[in-house]
């Protein structure tokens, strides 16, 4: 249907009403257009007009909706129904609506619109809905995109072993994982949007930590990226424990985060502490034994010798091997 062909007749919107010589210059700009121009009028309601770019964007044909206003209602997604019948309803009651729902196109695929709806009182005459529908389907498949990456890095960041922190430039934390809640005793709530050297760094290092973030961020220059760092780190209650933390600097959002990747070395520190003790126990054992006791490799070279074995030799343990 063209611009001037409602105009004539007198049932497309005044708004989009032209004289002869604007007529086809308008006609060209909506066919072009992404968006879908409606006209609802009448009594009872039927299509009386709708922009010609609907056949290139839907495959369906203008006369297809021309006079029948249920032809956009019967191919709206059954998923979608409620809210395109709350978009009827919200126009009712405040003249303006916007709704968003599948339309499904010739073709039997569906494509995503968000409608703006808006009635338009003629006194004296029947009222009218004029409405724009805009094709949203990239916009949507961009935001399901966005939804699984989300979804994957979480799933990534909730199976990891080791703690994770993410913060910003101002050192905010963004993130907080599972992992990284059970090590620092804090739940993700209680630490989103607070700092992280007040939370995580003893007191005795705060202040290195910040002059080091300042000068990172004033220079680019930093010794701790991208490579493993043993350090204290502060549980909620405030135990210090060490931990080995890798740090690096990513770009997200358009904006600088630092990630964190923390494991806490309580039990590793434990353990070597353990070996040293038992070694030193044992070498006090051997060194106090009166009994000389030598270790040779497997070349015959002297590796180890207690007292009593250098003694024998009038040698030192030192001086011995």
């Amino acid at each position: 249907m063209r611009i001037e062909d409602g105009v004539a007749d007198g049932t497309a919107s005044a708004g989009l009403g032209a004289g002869p010589g604007q007529s086809s210059v308008l006609d060209f700009a909506v066919s072009q257009s992404p968006v879908i121009f409606t006209v609802v009028g009448g009594e009872p309601p039927r299509v009386t007009y709708v922009s010609a770019n609907v056949e290139r964007i839907t495959g369906h044909a203008v006369a297809a909706f021309m006079g029948d206003a249920t032809f956009a209602e019967r191919h709206v997604h059954p998923q979608d129904m409620a809210a395109f019948v709350e978009g009827d309803a919200a126009l009712r009651r405040f003249g303006a609506a916007t709704r968003e729902y599948r339309f499904e196109t010739r073709t039997g695929a569906y494509l995503w619109f968000r409608e703006e709806l808006r009635l338009n009182k003629r006194p004296g005459r029947a009222d009218e809905v004029v409405g724009c529908m805009i094709n949203i389907t990239d916009e949507r498949r961009a935001e399901r995109r966005l939804r699984d990456a989300e979804a994957l890095k979480s799933a990534i960041t909730d199976a990891a072993l080791n703690a994770i922190v993410v913060v910003d430039e101002g050192g905010t934390i963004l993130e907080f994982n599972p992992m990284a809640e059970r090590t620092f005793g804090y739940s993700r709530r209680q630490v989103i949007g607070r700092r992280m050297d007040e939370l995580v760094i003893p007191e005795a290092h705060r202040t290195a930590h910040r002059d080091g973030m300042r000068r990172f961020l004033a220079t680019g220059e930093g010794d701790v990226l991208d490579r493993t760092l043993r350090v204290n780190a502060m549980r909620s209650g405030g135990e210090i424990f060490p931990a080995e933390v890798n740090i690096s600097a990513v770009t997200f959002a358009e904006r600088r985060v630092f990630v964190a990747e923390l494991w806490d070395a309580s039990e590793h520190v434990r353990a070597r502490q353990e070996r040293d003790r038992m070694s030193n126990l044992l070498n006090d054992a051997v060194q106090s034994s009166t009994t000389g006791i030598a270790i040779y490799d497997k070349l015959g070279r002297l590796m180890l010798s207690n007292t009593a074995y250098a003694t024998f030799f009038e040698e030192d343990t030192e001086t011995i091997i």
